[in-house]
């Protein structure tokens, strides 16, 4: 990959992540004034708010859901690396019915800040052992046969359903462990940055 690429694909990491901050900002605005989506627990178990978002966001065709009478929360809350999980549960007006649901499975974005800017981003290491066996003599006064380790680190950040932007620090070590003699065990050492896009088929 040309260095052009790479720093093409590390500047839209960074466009994506200022982009994920200034929403944030921006919703904090819209808190102030009562337009922004609930961001805690106890600001989305909250009838109106619930009658609200049920009706904006409903399937297309979905009957409506009668007025939610009663919200609370029960203290069930789900363990997640980069969201908040918790169950609500409503009783709707008009009494119980068996077809209505009884309580709802929310997920809330985390209060730390940096989980929220690189919320679609996971970080990942890797290590990877092996042997090689090349025509001429690698490096130059060592052997054909050599001994490969490699290591890394970086964060892949999804761009679409089925494209993945990779962007690490890949170190790598190749010697014939002495092999065939102190004397002709030159070494590489290598370290350097590489970014990458996946795509899923």
């Amino acid at each position: 990959m040309s260095s052009g690429d790479r720093i093409t694909g590390a500047g839209g990491l960074a466009l994506r992540a200022a982009g994920a901050l200034g929403r944030i900002a921006r919703d904090r605005v819209d808190e102030a004034f009562g337009r922004a989506l609930p961001r805690t627990p106890e600001q989305l178990a909250d009838p109106q708010v619930l009658d609200e978002l049920l009706a904006r966001y409903a399937p297309p065709g979905a009957p409506p859901l009668p007025p939610v009478r009663r919200a609370r929360l029960p203290g069930v809350r789900f363990e997640s690396s980069n969201c908040t999980n918790f169950l609500i549960e409503v009783e709707f007006a008009g009494g119980r019915d068996p077809a209505l649901p009884r309580s709802f499975y929310a997920k809330l974005p985390p209060p730390e800040l940096a989980t929220r800017a690189f919320a679609n981003t996971l970080g990942f290491w890797e290590v990877e052992v092996g042997i090689s066996k090349s025509d001429a003599f690698t490096p130059p006064g060592g052997t054909r046969f050599n001994y490969v380790a490699q290591g890394g680190a970086g964060v892949t950040r999804r761009l679409s359903s089925t494209t993945y932007l990779l962007a690490g620090l890949k170190w790598m070590h190749l010697s014939n462990n002495s092999l065939a003699g102190r004397g002709r065990n030159p070494d590489i050492e290598a370290v350097g940055p590489h970014v990458a896009v996946l795509t899923r088929f």
